[in-house]
């Protein structure tokens, strides 16, 4: 059993547990519409997958890994949306990893 967080590309996240190795759980969430919606339907598709049951250092490594990919998927200039980084420009890139550090644990700010 694996415990993952998948990121959607509308930015929402779902954390949850599987069985499967990594490369069968990624290839189950990438790609694929998932209906998040509690009330009503939200069709998202997943884009991510992080595997929270690994060592801090290695869940910061595909954390930042993720927002490599996604700053070298989409344009990232200032006046410009990212689909899960709204305004995604160094500042906001800074911000973030920042807060990666702060939720990964044993991790300095």
């Amino acid at each position: 059993m694996r415990f993952v967080r998948v990121i959607f590309e509308d930015g929402n996240t779902l954390d949850t547990s599987i069985t499967g190795t990594e490369d069968e759980i990624r290839a189950y969430y990438i790609g694929k519409p998932f209906n998040i919606g509690a009330n009503e339907d939200h069709i998202t598709i997943g884009k991510y997958v992080l595997f929270l049951d690994m060592s801090p250092a290695h869940q910061l490594h595909d954390a930042l890994k993720l927002v490599h990919q996604s700053m070298l998927d989409n344009d990232t200039s200032a006046d410009k949306s990212h689909p899960w980084i709204p305004g995604a420009d160094a500042v906001h890139l800074k911000r973030m990893i920042g807060e990666v550090f702060k939720q990964v644990e044993g991790v300095p700010a």
